[in-house]
Formats: C-alpha cells, sequence, structure tokens
C-alpha cells in the first residue's frame, strides 16, 4: 500500500477538510460521553497518544439509553462507508466488541448491523494486547465481514458508541468509501476530518494511492 503525505496550513478561520469522502475519528473527536465507564487514556500505541477505553455499562442486544456512551459529530457526503475500527484488548474474546449507531438510530434499538454481533470482534482472528484494523472479525455464514452504512444525506452527522463487551480501547474509527476490504497493516491512518477554531493549524493526511 503506498501512501501520499499531504501537509496543509490554514490561518485565523474556521474551516471543514475532507479529503477523498474519507472520515477518521478518534478520542479529540468526542462532543459527548457519559461520567462513568469511558475514558480517554494516555495510550504511546494509539495516533494520537490517547485512546478511548471502555470498562463498564456493556450491552447486549444494544440499549436504545446506554449508561456509558460516546458521541461524536463529523461531515460527510451521501454514500457508502465501510466502518473499520482501530482496536485493542487485553482480555478473550468476551471482551471486543462494540455498538455504533448513526443520525436517527440513536436513541432507538436500531443500528446492531449484521450479524448482530456488534462491531469488532478482533479477538476471534487476532492476538491481545496490540491495535489493529477490524469491522466485524467474526465472519458470518452469508453475510459480509466488512460492514457499511449509506448516508442518504450529505453534511453533518452524529455517531454514537457504546460497548457490546469490556473491557477495550479504541484508538480510531475510519468511515472510508474505498477501503473495502482489510487494511494491509494495523498503522494508524492520518487525520481526513479536521476542524480549526481561529488559529494557525498544520495537519497531514496518509491518502491511499492505488
Amino acid at each position: 500500500m503506498k501512501y501520499l503525505l499531504i501537509v496543509l496550513v490554514f490561518a485565523r478561520f474556521c474551516v471543514s477538510l475532507a479529503l477523498s469522502d474519507e472520515v477518521v475519528l478518534n478520542a479529540n473527536s468526542i462532543i459527548k460521553k457519559s461520567d462513568a465507564g469511558v475514558a480517554v487514556v494516555n495510550d504511546k500505541d494509539a495516533s494520537i497518544g490517547k485512546a478511548m477505553e471502555f470498562t463498564a455499562g456493556a450491552n447486549n442486544p444494544l440499549s436504545p439509553n446506554p449508561t456509558v456512551y460516546v458521541e461524536m459529530e463529523f461531515t460527510a457526503s451521501t454514500g457508502k462507508y465501510y466502518i473499520w475500527l482501530r482496536a485493542k484488548s487485553d482480555g478473550d474474546t468476551s471482551t471486543d466488541s462494540l455498538w455504533i449507531q448513526f443520525d436517527d438510530e440513536i436513541g432507538t434499538d436500531k443500528g446492531d448491523r449484521y450479524p448482530a454481533r456488534g462491531l469488532g470482534n478482533w479477538l476471534d482472528v487476532h492476538p491481545a494486547g496490540q491495535y489493529v484494523w477490524a469491522s466485524n472479525e467474526v465472519i458470518p455464514p452469508d453475510g459480509p465481514t466488512v460492514v457499511s452504512y449509506t448516508f442518504e444525506k450529505g453534511g453533518k452527522h452524529k455517531l454514537r458508541m457504546q460497548p457490546r463487551q469490556i473491557p477495550h480501547r479504541i484508538d480510531q474509527i475510519w468511515l472510508s468509501t474505498t477501503q473495502d476490504k482489510y487494511p494491509k497493516d494495523n498503522r494508524p491512518v492520518g487525520g481526513f476530518a479536521v476542524k480549526y477554531n481561529g488559529k494557525l493549524a498544520v495537519t497531514w493526511a496518509k491518502v491511499k494511492v492505488e
């Protein structure tokens, strides 16, 4: 996999950057979270040196009103997005999955995704204690292991994440219009969706080049 390194500089105005309709979210993307059961923790192996850690509040099936959750906002265009998680757990296969809901699904029991085992399940394939990319590692009998979601409208969207199992950490959530196959390695991807708040800022992005 080849990458093109892009450096962009903006000054003294607020702008949103979206490259190739890719969206990458991390701990800095949180707009709201529960007071207990989830925390932002320092992690040298995470893309920005910190990750989201779920330690309580596991729900199976997902809950319309979870006691433990994280919410984020982002901008995305209309279309189909493949959902990827860069995640790790030090436990076993009962610690490695979560639920993600979008927009109108939030506050309902919708969004469990096929095959209703949540997202992730990386310890069914990968070893514990290291960050890996996963979509849904539990291979269903007649469905995809790469889970996707289609946004019918472009613009601002909302995401809610709640644990199905615990404990585990999430470094990045990558919503990609192009990455329909498992990444060739487990390195983080660069920040494609970035907001600037009235100050000089520099960012970079790893853009996949076929």
